[in-house]
């Protein structure tokens, strides 16, 4: 399977599965890194220019990320190194204002606000910050998902579109 024909949504699943199911190595870094960064709007508008440019380079010409390079990805960090070791990738997302690094530890805090946004949905007011705080997403990230909702779900669904 070469990018050409893989999908970004390929790499939005590895994404969730590593922010749900982090190996015990990884998790502890990983899980203080993400209570440690703040989405914001301005590197959200880097995101998508990066998803942009992901999608011309899958489109046009890309090396191959396997199934299971994809799900070798246990940490933030072995998710970069997918990106930095495919030069094409990342350019694109360095074209965007970001390096790899920061795509990755965005992309994973955006996933988990995103999840722990859905769990709270239905959650009275007295419930919804204890289980944010169960679910390790910073209260900060996930008040600003759902302060920008309309743009999340459109930043969401044009990931989407990206997927052949």
């Amino acid at each position: 399977m070469t990018l050409k024909n893989a999908s970004l949504g390929h790499l939005l699943v590895a994404a969730i599965v590593l922010v749900t199911s982090l190996s015990a190595a990884h998790a502890q870094p990983d899980e203080a890194r993400l209570a440690r960064y703040r989405l914001s709007m301005p590197v959200l508008k880097k995101m998508e220019a990066a998803m942009d440019n992901l999608a011309v380079v899958m489109r046009e010409d890309a090396a191959p990320l396997t199934d299971e390079e994809r799900e070798d990805a246990e940490s933030i960090d072995d998710i970069a190194e997918l990106y930095r070791s495919r030069p094409a990738l990342r350019r694109a997302i360095e074209r965007a204002g970001l390096d790899v690094d920061e795509f990755a530890l965005c992309l994973m805090s955006w996933i988990q606000a995103a999840m722990a946004s859905a769990m709270i949905q239905h959650a009275s007011p007295a419930e919804r910050d204890q289980m944010i705080a169960r679910s390790g997403a910073p209260v900060e990230n996930v008040r600003f998902y759902e302060a920008n909702a309309e743009y999340m779900q459109t930043l969401s669904q044009r990931m989407q579109r990206l997927n052949p």
